[in-house]
């Protein structure tokens, strides 16, 4: 790696900042991937330390911000004259910026 690129994060990593993304506790993620929760947080560590983030909605932010995440609204995902009946909370789907992922990880979609 070169000193002035940006760190690469695994795959597994990916995984799990894709679910911290969503809100998953460490517990919740180690359920979801069946892994220890003290492994994610081993990850979760990791991960902080490539981004070089305070803490996870500072990674988060930076995952975004370096377009290793992409945030988009309903609203971009919806067909046209769909009627969005809910504005009380917004719907995002994060979408990974990782050529190297399957493509059931490349991308997710929550409410």
């Amino acid at each position: 790696m070169k000193p002035d690129s940006e760190p690469e994060l695994t795959q597994r990593e990916f995984q799990i900042l894709e679910l911290v993304a969503q809100g998953y506790s460490a517990k919740e993620v180690a359920q979801e991937i069946n892994i220890a929760p003290r492994t994610v947080e081993g990850h979760i560590d990791t991960i902080k330390l490539k981004l070089r983030a305070r803490n996870r909605a500072h990674m988060v932010t930076i995952a975004i911000a370096t377009h290793r995440l992409t945030v988009y609204s309903e609203q971009d995902l919806q067909p046209a004259g769909h009627t969005q009946f809910h504005t009380a909370l917004t719907d995002a789907t994060i979408q990974l910026h990782n050529k190297n992922l399957p493509a059931d990880l490349s991308s997710i979609r929550y409410l």
